[in-house]
This record gives C-alpha cells, sequence and structure tokens, in this order.
C-alpha cells in the first residue's frame, strides 16, 4: 500500500504509453494532412487529446493546472522497497491501461480504412485488434506483477 509504488507505476504508464502514444498522434496528424485525409487527422487529434485526458486524470497529475500538465514534469520518485499496490491501485492502472488500449485500436483501425478496406471489415479488425491487445496487456500486467516490476 505505498503511495510511492503506485505514483512510481503511473510514472511508467505515462512514460512508456502516453508519451510515445502523443507523439505517435501528432506524426499521424501530420502524415494525413499531408495527405489531405483531413477526417483521419481529425480523428488522430482527437486521439491526441484522449491520451492527453488520460494522463491529465493520473493520480500524479492531481491539483495541477493546465500550464503544469504542459511542462510535462513528473515527479522523480526513489525506488521504494516497502509496499505494493492494493487491489484498488491495480484496479485504476488496469482501468487507464484498457484506455490506453482503446486509443491504440481507434489509432490502427484509422489507417485501415483510409487504405480502401471496407468500414465493416476495418471495424471487424479493429475488434480483434482490441481482443488481441487486452489479451497481450494482461498477459504483461501479470508478469510484471509475478517479476515485482510491479509491487503486488
Amino acid at each position: 500500500m505505498s503511495q510511492n509504488a503506485f505514483a512510481r507505476a503511473e510514472n511508467k504508464i505515462q512514460q512508456f504509453f502516453l508519451k510515445p502514444l502523443s507523439l505517435m498522434f501528432l506524426v499521424a496528424t501530420a502524415l494525413m494532412a499531408y495527405h489531405r485525409v483531413w477526417w483521419a487527422a481529425g480523428v488522430f487529434v482527437a486521439l491526441w487529446f484522449y491520451v492527453g485526458g488520460i494522463g491529465a486524470r493520473l493520480r500524479i497529475h492531481a491539483g495541477k493546472g493546465f500550464s503544469e500538465l504542459a511542462q510535462g514534469v513528473t515527479p522523480n520518485l526513489a525506488p521504494s522497497d516497502q509496499g505494493g499496490l492494493t487491489a484498488e491501485e491495480r484496479h485504476y492502472l488496469t482501468h487507464t491501461m484498457t484506455r490506453v488500449v482503446y486509443a491504440i485500436t481507434a489509432a490502427a483501425v484509422v489507417p485501415i480504412i483510409v487504405s480502401g478496406v471496407k468500414v465493416w471489415w476495418a471495424l471487424l479488425i479493429g475488434i480483434g485488434i482490441w481482443w488481441a491487445g487486452t489479451l497481450v496487456f494482461g498477459l504483461a500486467m501479470a508478469l510484471m506483477w509475478r517479476k515485482q516490476i510491479i509491487p503486488q
């Protein structure tokens, strides 16, 4: 039940998932705008805001204003040997990562539609991507908890 362990887990989510996704969505927006696929560029802008909202909801950013969040400063946390995560904290992290999987799924469906695949096939592929992403995420979280990368 260490707050430091929970903050470190949130920091890892932000560092390894949210920041790269945010950058990827900005690049995808520029590419879609370059190719003049405006609706896809709009979807990637919306996904960029969605990922920003996920990051802003992290508890390590509670009480920060827009200017502080825009600076991108996260707490520098020292490793802690004591305590792990409560069931509520694990549920919160899992819920956060589920939202990340939603964003990845939507980001994968848009280029499939742009490439000319029928929308119904693209949505079916998106469901497969969502299912596989959820499965991979669940296995990765279980492995991290088992190897104590994220304390229990």
